[in-house]
């Protein structure tokens, strides 16, 4: 065949072309883009870790469930059968818990049809159409500084919306009752039930009571102790809104525990649910102080299996804890089931159409399993849990010291508060080891909190370490006093659930020959076998570096609050590293003294020797002839705060609630000092000027 000129003899020119036309930098440049493709996608899960094909059984048929009735999102359509809504809205799960005890007190002393839900189960614009017949009553939390829980966000969206129509009588015909639980070392105090109630009033509604607010500052039970003191005087109201007396308490359980086919598939333990939560192993541990009464552990945990689970500087890990084996076995005991009881297979069904129950437990599972994973067994006792818990008791006499120790708030404050009690405990303090035979295992399902996890700060940077966030533990153990707790307990001390727990875990890499630590970990309480696999999570925060790296910051922190600036001081050290410009960063870091509580004493001299513009400054409270704190030496310091201050340095606390209220006072003095300033005008610059543009961030805690 002839060719014509300008003609190529090749069947496909245009592909010679373009493979001609491409050199190595471009393929480097593909390879590269398909790397960070896959890296941050997972390859859309084809790298994914696979289920189980023994364990996953994937759904068929789905006529069932197409079977189910469609839950309604309307309150008013959800209250038809009801005359009483309670909502919850927790963070922890205490308000949850408060929720469900007091629609048990109107169900079983008033007779009142009443439901329970969380504030997200419902659409609440259609408030104004909740008839005047019907009470909504509502059960928030304050989370952090001022802020609503995960599940009352969407609930005051609404709020602020229905408050900007202007429309005063658009609830004329809503009525309701508010309890807020907070604690009155943060300064805004009950905030989420105040921006509840002033709302609802001006929107027109008609309130139904006082409104309950518990300070969780008081003291352990405090929060119990103003609920039971608020529910008390809403029985009433309730009592003369809907023309009903009140009758003596009888218990009527809102759970069934029933035996379940011994073939079924049992759950045993807590599951990692995808891109939620993950068992993480516990890849690294070693001893920061060892002392008598106070011991510090740097742990890091592995997140390779999921590495769509990414973390940022100054995010939260959560731990779910379990309760250890020695306190299920006792509880087990008093309640008289032996090994065949506890481990029979069972099914928690709820015996209300609107109950919350069923859906707070594994099913089917055993009792054990409830126990150990999923009650709070080990938490304080309410006077509320010891006056229903009377009833049940196996002898006369241990009813009648139930019901005298529920009755003096300052003998159960004594005894079963400073004394850290559980529920345990006190069957113990009443009955010595008698067995409860009378005491059905939905009581402890109904009364007793949810465990929940703890929240640690993390204390490395994922530019340090991406797959293996670090957190800084402190072990609760406390002594308790023998005369609050009575000779035949035999107990010593209280352990804190995942301190202890996220112990064990250490003694078992001990035992398996991979822990670096010499000091004998043999002491706290038994958690049985377990491995190293820890059901962790990430919680997002708002406790940030500056956007701009070059801004200074002055960070101020006591004991275990020194968690995240390690991982604020690693982020500015790895810029630094890189050549980029960061600016100067203060740390003002309180301890009890040099040899004893230190923490990370060899990093910081490092950073201070390698990280230009860093510095730290100590606070000893037990070493030298005066207690020195940290918001004693930010006063000392004052000049090179009011420096910082003025180059518009971001300010951070960590710590105890106590601790930062003091710190924020000495800076209070310091602003006023600078700017020649009342107290109510460095008030108002710090509390809200500061924070509002972000110059003053803080993550704390309350203490116990």
């Amino acid at each position: 065949m002839e060719l014509k000129a300008g003609t190529s003899s090749h069947p496909f020119p245009s592909r010679v072309i373009l493979l001609e036309s491409l050199r190595i930098p471009d393929i480097l440049t593909v390879i590269l883009f398909v790397t960070i493709w896959a890296w941050f996608t997972d390859g859309l899960g084809l790298w994914a870790p696979k289920p189980d094909p023994m364990l996953f059984l994937p759904v068929r048929d789905r006529s069932r469930y197409n079977m189910l009735p469609k839950k309604s999102r309307k309150i008013a359509e959800t209250m038809k059968n009801s005359d009483v809504i309670v909502y919850w809205g927790s963070q922890s799960g205490r308000a949850e818990r408060l929720a469900a005890c007091l629609a048990r007190e109107c169900t079983a002393r008033l007779g009142l049809r009443v439901a329970m839900a969380d504030l997200d189960d419902h659409d609440h614009e259609d408030l104004s159409e909740v008839p005047s017949s019907k009470l909504i009553v509502f059960v928030v939390s304050t989370f952090g500084e001022g802020d609503p829980t995960d599940n009352s966000v969407a609930f005051c969206s609404v709020l602020k919306a229905l408050r900007a129509t202007g429309n005063t009588q658009l609830l004329t015909h809503l009525r309701y009752a508010a309890f807020g639980l907070g604690n009155r070392n943060y300064r805004h105090y009950n905030k989420i039930v105040d921006l509840v109630d002033t709302t609802l009033q001006e929107l027109g509604a008609r309130r139904v009571g006082t409104v309950g607010k518990a300070d969780e500052a008081k003291t352990g039970t405090a929060t119990d102790e103003d609920f039971l003191e608020w529910s008390d005087l809403m029985l009433e109201s309730l009592s003369e809104m809907f023309g009903v007396e009140r009758r003596p308490m009888v218990y009527s359980p809102e759970l069934d525990v029933v035996a379940a086919d011994s073939k079924t598939e049992l759950i045993l333990a807590r599951e990692a649910q995808s891109n939620i939560n993950i068992a993480a192993a516990m890849v690294a541990a070693r001893v920061l102080t060892n002392g008598l009464d106070q011991r510090c552990f740097h742990l890091e945990f592995d997140l390779s299996s999921n590495r769509s689970m990414k973390y940022q500087t100054g995010d939260h890990l959560l731990v779910w804890p379990h309760n250890s084996v020695s306190d299920v076995l006792v509880l087990c005991r008093l309640l008289g089931l032996d090994e065949m009881e506890r481990t029979q297979p069972v099914e928690i069904k709820s015996r209300l159409q609107a109950g919350n129950y069923s859906t707070a437990f594994p099913s089917p599972t055993t009792k054990e399993t409830v126990l150990r994973h999923y009650l709070d067994i080990s938490g304080p006792v309410s006077r509320d849990v010891l006056r229903r818990l009377a009833v049940f008791s196996p002898t006369p006499a241990a009813g009648e010291y139930l019901l005298a120790l529920a009755k003096d708030k300052t003998k159960f404050h004594t005894t079963v508060s400073l004394g850290h009690l559980s529920l345990a405990n006190v069957m113990q303090l009443a009955a010595s080891d008698q067995v409860w035979n009378q005491l059905p295992f939905t009581f402890l399902l109904e009364c007793l909190g949810k465990l929940q996890p703890r929240y640690y700060s993390i204390a490395s940077s994922p530019s340090v370490s991406p797959l293996q966030p670090a957190i800084t533990l402190a072990i609760t153990s406390k002594a308790l006093c023998a005369s609050s707790c009575g000779a035949h307990l035999q107990r010593s001390h209280f352990h804190g659930v995942a301190s202890n727990y996220l112990l064990a875990v250490k003694r078992s890499q001990k035992s398996n020959g991979n822990s670096n630590s010499q000091q004998s970990l043999d002491e706290g309480p038994d958690y049985g076998i377990i491995n190293n696999q820890v059901l962790v999570q990430i919680r997002r925060s708002t406790f940030k570096l500056p956007a701009n790296p070059q801004r200074p910051i002055l960070m101020i922190a006591a004991g275990t609050g020194i968690a995240p600036f390690r991982a604020f001081v690693q982020e500015r050290a790895a810029m630094a590293a890189r050549g980029l410009p960061v600016g100067g960063s203060l740390l003002l870091f309180g301890c009890r003294s040099p040899n004893e509580d230190y923490l990370y004493e060899h990093e910081w001299r490092d950073h201070v020797a390698t990280l230009t513009g860093f510095e730290i400054i100590n606070a000893f409270s037990r070493y030298g002839e005066r207690k020195v704190y940290v918001q004693d030496k930010l006063l000392e310091v004052k000049d090179r705060v009011a420096g910082l201050l003025e180059k518009d340095a971001a300010v951070y606390i960590c710590g105890s609630a106590d601790m930062a209220r003091e710190v924020r006072r000495a800076l209070m003095k310091v602003v006023m000092e600078m700017r020649n300033w009342t107290e109510e005008e460095a008030e108002r610059h710090v509390m809200e000027d500061m924070k509002k543009a972000k110059r003053l961030q803080e993550d704390v805690w309350s203490g116990s």
